[in-house]
């Protein structure tokens, strides 16, 4: 019976502004890049495109911007690595705001 190796990030909590989102999003991301190869599964927190965030106006743009590409970017880590990946997401869904889990998957 084989193991499955599993890596759990999470980062320190951000200030509240755009400006901690987005240190709080590459603290993420530099993480990923210093795994170690063959992870099989990856969990990242809750609110991970949108952290630290709470005024509604503040979190749809970042969400929409910033937000976005940290998920794309989350996306060519999984298909680059050929793991799964598990993020907790914002997403907006017919007009209302959701706290969505995202699982980003890709298949050795």
């Amino acid at each position: 019976m084989g193991s499955m190796k599993v890596s759990i990030l999470q980062p320190p909590y951000p200030s509240g502004s755009s400006d901690g989102a987005s240190v709080c999003l590459e603290w993420i991301l530099d993480s990923l890049a210093a795994l170690l190869p063959q992870q099989d599964f990856v969990l990242l927190p809750e609110y991970a495109n949108v952290p630290g965030l709470s005024d509604q106006d503040e979190m749809r743009r970042f969400a929409d911007q910033d937000g976005a590409r940290f998920l794309e970017r989350i996306s060519g880590f999984a298909r680059e690595r050929s793991c799964a990946v598990a993020v907790g997401t914002v997403a907006e869904e017919s007009g209302i705001w959701l706290n969505r889990t995202l699982p980003v998957r890709s298949f050795r």
